[in-house]
């Protein structure tokens, strides 16, 4: 009886921490007040809005996105984070390195264009 339960018990905790793995990414949807506005992501081009992209969610991951369109000054922003509730609990509970996980970027990602 002792040995099914702790058999019971490391399948539990096999199928939560194998299954349940802190996200190290978001996709992020890039919008602005005007459409067709090339997004670029540490130099690369990712689209023209809306689009999305995929974002670190690491601690160090800091991109520079740069929103440009003719007739526009050219945008180079910060990207909006938030705390990473799963990676947090996860990080907490059962594996200490998804704390590096924690603040990564909004899921959407919304910029004004300025005229020139």
């Amino acid at each position: 009886m002792k040995s099914r339960i702790i058999g019971l018990f490391l399948l539990t905790l096999f199928i939560v921490f194998f299954l349940s793995g802190c996200v190290s990414s978001t996709s992020a949807m890039f919008k602005t007040n005007i459409d067709d506005v090339k997004v670029s992501v540490d130099g690369e081009e990712k689209g023209k809005t809306p689009t999305q992209a995929k974002l670190g969610n690491a601690l160090w991951d800091n991109p520079t996105v740069v929103l440009t369109k003719p007739g526009y000054k050219t945008n180079e922003v910060v990207i909006k984070k938030e705390l990473k509730v799963n990676n947090l609990v996860f990080g907490i509970l059962l594996w200490w390195p998804s704390l590096l996980y924690v603040w990564g970027p909004a899921p959407v990602q919304y910029f004004e264009m300025i005229p020139e």
